[in-house]
């Protein structure tokens, strides 16, 4: 049994709006999840993440002072216990790639529907990844779209004609 699924989960929200954190704080708490903190930029989301060590922290990707990519970068760096999952309007694959190699454990659109941010904390407090169902069609097109060019380019059109003449000597 997980520490989550016996313990409240507590949750720093970050974002500029304080109607999106207000919203969010209520739909949480229906939910049974604990907000332990609010900031209203980057640099306060990292601050009070050091303050509350709270288990997930949701961080909007557009803020003020540090925005929340590089807020992520110094979370998980601070507080390596703490899931961040980033809350954006943007559902490109450069938004998520960005967000999942600074440290973000999930990604969220702020269209989706209350039930499926709870869904989100819930599953990355756990420890795996979570990403908003739009999102996971996205980035499984573009990994069927990088096989195919792979498939039609093969493995070897990359290598300098030198770096192929060496596989050809190896096998």
């Amino acid at each position: 049994m997980s520490r989550y699924e016996t313990k409240n989960i507590r949750i720093l929200l970050a974002d500029d709006h304080r109607i999106v954190r207000e919203g969010l704080k209520s739909l949480l708490a229906a939910g049974g999840i604990t907000v332990v903190g609010e900031a209203a930029n980057g640099r306060e989301a990292v601050r009070m993440v050091r303050e509350h060590g709270p288990d997930v922290a949701l961080v909007d990707i557009a803020m003020p002072e540090m925005n929340g990519i590089e807020a992520t970068l110094q979370i998980v760096t601070a507080c390596p216990e703490c899931r961040v999952i980033i809350l954006s309007m943007h559902a490109t694959s450069e938004y998520i790639h960005q967000a999942l190699n600074a440290g973000a454990t999930g990604y969220l659109l702020k269209e989706s529907a209350g039930q499926e941010v709870v869904l989100a904390i819930k599953t990355v407090a756990r420890g795996k990844r979570y990403l908003a169902r739009r999102i996971s069609g996205t980035m499984a097109d573009e990994l069927l779209s990088k096989g195919m060019r792979l498939k039609k380019n093969g493995p070897l059109k990359s290598l300098s004609p030198r770096e192929r003449e060496i596989v050809q000597l190896v096998v």
